[in-house]
């Protein structure tokens, strides 16, 4: 069967077969962060053209075949945007001296990306690595940017949004392969740019790339396909999917995207949520915590405005915050703080040296200022002490644990 053509009109321009995708940042742009036609591939094939009859037919079942006829695969689009899962090993890892049958990072390079790396060739290499994923989903693949993450900020963050945005009426789930260390990061400002988005949207990656035998990029891409393509009845034979929010599935967890955090820099499973249970756990099999997904219900209303100036503070016992971080609004420094307060939302609040009028000042002059706290857990109640309670009346604001 052929798949169908897709009608795109404020999203896309075609000009002598050329396609581009509409992803202007609000935040600048920049001509290396566009995406042309030949940035999503199914194998060979661009998301506008169509296979032919006699195309390369799919991985064989793994069991035999029922009479009743299967339902079509889900469309799913993968975003690759570099990360340790598709390093390039040859030149980014040394045999070590210490250990056998082990590899070191070479020192001082923090790993190297294929230069020039395209769609239909990584799309393969994902195949050919992880035969599994054809068997999940119809896949699709485009590389917006191929970076370490750590290079990784806003400006390519509203890039995915705007890609998500563009083509959310035209796949069922899409998966973000992304790397760790700011992982976090990528899916919460995609939770917030996104909200309603109503459709699956899954993060991953790994501790080791996808080419060495150890490598945990295998088990944690079919995890996260399996939740991103996940459905249950919706009444009348027809089903919906299961999660319809931004996730990071890592290590056998499926966590709230605006909630996961790295934890640790070595082990298969580096994620927790410390601030809310996890979604899924997967092992023999899926567990999902039912109770614990979103299920959205007010309207898509998508955002591609965000302010990076904005500065995470911890609260440390005698430190001045005048003397510290002087006022933020002389030098044109941050637009907002998120001030990480002790416990369920205390701090300092003398006179001299204390964080009340410190605040009070930051608020005069229009800068936001959001209270969190340095517990992984518990709930956050800043008005039962008299700091917390001075900060709200200044105008802050108590953010959700």
């Amino acid at each position: 069967m052929r798949p169908r053509r897709r009608n795109r009109q404020a999203e896309e321009e075609e000009c002598r077969g050329c396609f581009v995708f509409a992803v202007s940042s609000d935040i600048g742009d920049d001509e290396n962060l566009d995406v042309t036609r030949d940035d999503i591939s199914e194998g060979d094939l661009s998301p506008l053209e169509t296979a032919d009859d006699d195309a390369a037919a799919p991985p064989p079942p793994l069991l035999p075949r029922t009479a009743a006829p299967r339902p079509p695969l889900p469309r799913v689009l993968v975003l690759h945007t570099g990360g340790t899962l598709g390093m390039d090993v040859s030149t980014s890892f040394v045999e070590s001296a210490t250990r056998d049958s082990h590899v070191d990072l070479v020192a001082g390079t923090g790993g190297n990306y294929p230069p020039g790396l395209r769609p239909g060739t990584m799309l393969s290499q994902l195949l050919g690595a992880v035969p599994e994923l054809g068997r999940l989903a119809s896949l699709r693949l485009a590389i917006p940017y191929n970076l370490d993450s750590s290079r990784v900020g806003p400006r390519e963050w509203v890039k995915l949004a705007r890609i998500l945005d563009s083509e959310r009426e035209h796949f069922d789930a899409f998966l973000i392969v992304s790397g760790t260390d700011t992982m976090p990061f990528v899916a919460s400002s995609l939770s917030l740019m996104l909200a309603g988005f109503g459709k699956p949207v899954v993060l991953t990656g790994s501790q080791l790339p996808l080419q060495l035998p150890r490598s945990d990029a295998r088990q944690n891409l079919v995890d996260a396909l399996t939740c991103a393509t996940a459905t249950h009845p919706a009444g009348g034979g027809a089903r919906q999917p299961r999660l319809r929010e931004v996730a990071v599935c890592f290590g056998g967890l499926l966590l709230r995207g605006n909630r996961a955090q790295k934890v640790h820099s070595q082990t298969y499973r580096a994620f927790e949520s410390p601030t809310y249970p996890a979604l899924a756990r997967l092992g023999v099999d899926v567990d999902w915590d039912e109770a614990r997904l979103l299920r959205p219900n007010g309207a898509y209303t998508p955002r591609f405005d965000l302010e990076p100036r904005v500065a995470r503070i911890p609260v440390v016992p005698g430190a001045d915050p005048r003397v510290i971080f002087g006022n933020f609004a002389e030098n044109e420094g941050p637009r907002g703080i998120v001030l990480e307060a002790f416990g369920v939302g205390n701090f300092n609040d003398l006179e001299e040296g204390g964080f009340v009028p410190w605040i009070e000042e930051q608020r005069k002059r229009g800068i936001e200022v959001l209270l969190s706290s340095q517990c992984h857990a518990g709930e956050l109640h800043p008005e039962l002490y008299r700091s917390g309670r001075g900060a709200l009346l200044a105008g802050a604001r108590a953010g959700p644990r």
